[in-house]
């Protein structure tokens, strides 16, 4: 061979819709401004450290906490919200069926009210509706902190 520089694989020069390519010539030896670096076969690793193990813990359990919370204050109160409802339906059918058997027979003169003793720690004596929250939002009321 008479030239001792690198031989070109693709030399194209072609006009498409009268505006010229331009395209690199590609060596054999390459390095070339355009040319694709090689990576190295031995690629160095970041050693572990106990700051990073530790930062991604503590991520991990941030997202825990998060799903709890969610779970809490979200999740949970749409379950017990709709036991109460249940729960506050069953009791106002029972107090119905016995008022209605407490019905007096004959009308009685008015007389001064009986007060009832207090009701028990955690014993229901109400049912709270609050119209604008909805027609079918009802909750017990008991006796307690």
């Amino acid at each position: 061979m008479a030239g001792t520089g690198p031989r070109p694989l693709i030399e194209l020069s072609v006009s498409s819709s009268g505006v010229p390519l331009r395209i690199k010539r590609m060596t054999v030896s390459g390095g070339g401004v355009g040319s694709p670096r090689r990576r190295s076969s031995t690629r160095r690793h970041r050693p572990v450290s106990v700051v990073g193990v530790l930062g991604e813990i503590l991520i991990t359990a941030g997202v825990f906490v998060l799903l709890f919370l969610g779970w809490q204050f979200w999740l949970q109160d749409v379950i017990v919200g709709n036991q109460q409802d249940h729960q506050a339906q069953q009791l106002n059918e029972q107090w119905q069926n016995e008022s209605d058997a407490l019905v007096p027979s004959r009308a009685t003169p008015p007389t001064t009210p009986v007060i009832d003793k207090a009701p028990g720690n955690a014993q229901v004596f109400g049912i709270l509706y609050v119209p604008r929250w909805g027609s079918t939002w009802q909750r017990k009321i008991a006796q307690g902190v």
